[in-house]
Order: C-alpha cells, then structure tokens, then sequence
C-alpha cells in the first residue's frame, strides 16, 4: 500500500495495487485530522484519489471512507474506470481537483444544521456536497429485494427504504434517473420470478410445441410424423391417403401438446412463479415498483442552509408548499376549474443568468433568496408555491386568476428591476386552468411550460 499527499497537502492518493484483502487500510479519527494507520501520515484532507484496486479491495476501501465521520463527505475518486463507477464514488480522476474541493468548501459552508445530527442530515448533506452526487442503486443477487441503496446500507440499513419514500413525499429529494423496473411477488414481495408457459386447460408445465395434421376423412388430428408412410402422408387412424392441403387435411391452428392432459392449445398461459414463496403469480396482480437514482431537492437544500424545510400542507397560508401538494393541487383546479375571466391560472418562472461571473451556488442562493423573501410578499394567502429546481418556480392562482398573475407580473418586474446587483433574469409563462393537456401527464405539461418561452 503507497500513500501520499499532493504539493498543495490537499489531496490524498491511496495506491492500493497489491494490497491484501484482509490488511485493508483502517481509517481513524484524530479531531479534525485523519490518521491511516499503517502508512505513518497525518493530514488535514480535502479530495481523496484511489489508485488501482480490485473489485473487493476498492469495495472495502470505499465503504471504509464513508464511514469514517471525518472523511465521508469528501470528494472520493478513482484513476480506475470500475472502481469510479461504484456508487460510493463520486467519478474517475481527470488530474485535476481544484473546482471539486472549491465547490466542497464553498457547499459545506452553506449548511448551518448538525451534519452528523440524525440519518436525514448526513445523507441531505453528502448529496449537496457536490454537484454530481445521487443516491445510486446497486444490484445484489443476494439482497432478498436485489436493489439495494449502498450509502444507506452502511449509515441505516433498518430504515434506508422507508427513508427514501417518506423524504420524497416531503419533497427533500426526488427521483432523477430511472434505471429499472421490476415487478414483486403479490405474496411475499420478492422480485425473483420466473416466467413459466402452462397448460391453459390444467396448468401443468408439461407442454410442448409440435406440427400437427387433420385428416378430413376421419377427422384424427394427430403428430405430423405419426402421419409419413414410405415419403406419403397416411391418416393412421383410417389409413386414408392425404394428398392435397386443404382438401383432403389441414394444420390445426393449435401448436401447443399438453403431456399432462393430452389437450392441445393455440396459447399456453404464462404465469409468474417466485423463486422465494413458490406462488403462482398471474402478470396482472404483480406489484411493479421503479428503481431510480435520487437527487437533493431545493427544500432538501434549504433545510440544510435554515433548518427548516417547506411543509407538504403549509401550517401558514402563503408559505412555499411541497411538490406533492402542488400537483395535486393542480390536478384538483385542472379538472373543477370552468373557463371563464375567473378561471386559475398557473405561472412558470425561469430564472437565468445575466452573465457567469458568480459561483452557481451562489446564484442559486440568491434566487431562494429572492423568492421566499420579495416574490413571496407578492402572492396572496390562497396562492400556491413551489420550488421545482433551484431555478424554476411554480405558482397557482386558485382564484381571479387572470388578473391576480398580471399583478404578480407587474410587482415581479419592479422587484427585478431593483435587483440587477444579482445578475439574474427571470421569464414567466403562463396558462390558463382548465387545460386538456394536463390531464395526461401533469409534470410533463410543466415541464413543457417551462421550457417554452415568456408570455
């Protein structure tokens, strides 16, 4: 094992190439130092690169840092393409660190709670450390539900699933990539299934395809071989001479032999049997449920930055709401709202960059800032808001929806006016409620106002 600290004493490299599985690299804390033992150096560590690895070394070496309290929100990455692809990495090494510990620094700084204070709070805070950080699911054969969450199977695994649903529908994070369905066993839940073609008349698996002839004569249907005589073909039930299809036999539409019953069949059935309960599943009674990455939310990053985080229902009227709220909300005004000069409305607010001369971050600070503080002010207490990414904005008018967006409208480009400091624009786009499109896919319909352009 070769150890050592960059020029700038910021950066640790950790070559692993032919180091033992069991004499793996133990991490200890000393304050807000980091010892490894074995390799006779102390340092204060900001990025840590790991040289080549094998699968279960780099493994075991990647579990170790994030469970180290002092070393587990680091920038961790790998100068080898498999290990860097392992989700408690955060990437390959491309021989520069500078803007992924500046972004660290500048991030960590941001949060005003205890990041080791509960579960929700560390893993909120490593997924705000950088930017290209998610939940990212792994797949075990031996894991009874295959997909697992490796971040929170090492910090929480009695409560890592049932985290993720409960900050989803608080609207801390949200799903960002789907990378595959599966569907569960109706009894026991398992995604272990196996796909099985039966008998529709008596369920056996006993069955088999074959190329069956019909003799008209008699009306035998039998196996196309039992038929062949000296090269002809020959009913062998009534020794009739078959020689025109058509006239004198046909091919049953029935491919399928069952062995168990004897019946023949055009379709088997195919049922799902679990390789964990046994169960007989039919296709439509088994549960689907999607697996997907997961990112921090602006209300995730909020928390982080005041401790607070918007509620799913507001306990005060006008306060931002969560995006579950919202869209239903939405759904509910789409399909109760008549069209008229009182109809809702719903505005979509895009704000951009006049230029890029302030850190991201920091522009997106601002823009929370900006709403939650002088745009908020403008909206009434039945008005609905929400925070779809750090940069967009959603707000419904539930009522006199026509003239209370053009009110907005004006008091929003007073406030803009007065805040050209921020080097930040802001477009709008809005539509009138009910609207036919919506019904289909609401986020979809959002997202569409979003990316079309201003009023």
């Amino acid at each position: 094992m070769n150890a050592s600290i960059d020029q700038t004493g910021r950066v640790l490299t950790i070559d692993c190439t032919g180091l033992p599985y069991s004499k793996l690299i133990q991490f200890q804390a000393i304050s807000s130092e980091v010892f490894l033992a074995g390799a006779n150096l102390e340092t204060k560590c900001q990025a840590i690169v790991i040289g080549t690895a094998s699968g279960h070394t780099s493994q075991a070496l990647l579990e170790k840092i994030r469970t180290n309290t002092e070393l587990a929100n680091l920038p961790v990455l790998a100068t080898n393409e498999a290990v860097a692809d392992h989700p408690l990495c955060d990437g390959l090494f491309s021989g520069r660190l500078d803007e992924s510990i500046a972004t660290f620094g500048r991030r960590m700084k941001s949060v005003s709670i205890d990041t080791l204070g509960t579960i929700e709070n560390r893993i909120l805070c490593y997924l705000w450390a950088l930017p290209s950080r998610q939940l990212t699911p792994d797949g075990d054969l031996k894991n009874p539900q295959f997909y697992n969450y490796p971040l929170l199977e090492l910090w929480s695994p009695d409560v890592g699933a049932q985290w993720i649903a409960d900050a989803e529908r608080r609207g801390l994070i949200a799903q960002d990539r789907v990378i595959n369905r599966l569907r569960h066993c109706a009894g026991c839940e398992s995604p272990y299934l196996n796909y099985v073609d039966l008998c529709p008349h008596c369920q056996s698996v006993e069955i088999e395809n074959v190329r069956a002839l019909h003799c008209f004569a008699c009306g035998h249907v039998g196996d196309q071989e039992a038929f062949y005589r000296a090269q002809k073909l020959v009913c062998p039930k009534c020794q009739a001479s078959l020689k025109h299809i058509g006239a004198d036999y046909d091919r049953p539409i029935e491919t399928h032999l069952c062995n168990g019953c004897g019946q023949r069949f055009l379709e088997a059935e195919v049922r799902c049997s679990c390789l964990a309960c046994g169960r007989l599943n039919n296709q439509e009674d088994l549960q689907t449920r999607s697996v997907a990455t997961y990112k921090i939310t602006p209300a995730g990053i909020e928390y982080l930055r005041t401790g607070t985080s918007p509620q799913a229902v507001p306990l005060v009227l006008g306060e931002p709401v969560g995006q579950e709220h919202f869209f239903w909300m939405l759904k509910w005004l789409n399909e109760t709202a008549q069209p008229g000069h009182d109809a809702p409305y719903m505005t979509a607010l895009i704000f951009e960059d006049q230029n890029t001369t302030k850190e991201a971050d920091a522009k997106e600070t601002a823009i929370t800032d900006l709403v939650r503080v002088q745009l908020l002010s403008l909206l009434a207490p039945e008005d609905i808001l929400t925070m779809l990414a750090p940069r967009n904005a959603l707000i419904l008018f539930p009522n006199d929806g026509e003239a209370k967006q053009q009110e907005f409208e004006a008091g929003m480009r007073k406030i803009m006016s007065q805040s050209e400091h921020l080097g930040i624009d802001v477009r709008s786009k809005s539509s009138q409620l009910p609207n036919p499109e919506l019904v289909i896919d609401p986020l979809n319909w959002v997202r569409e106002q979003l990316a079309g352009g201003s009023d």
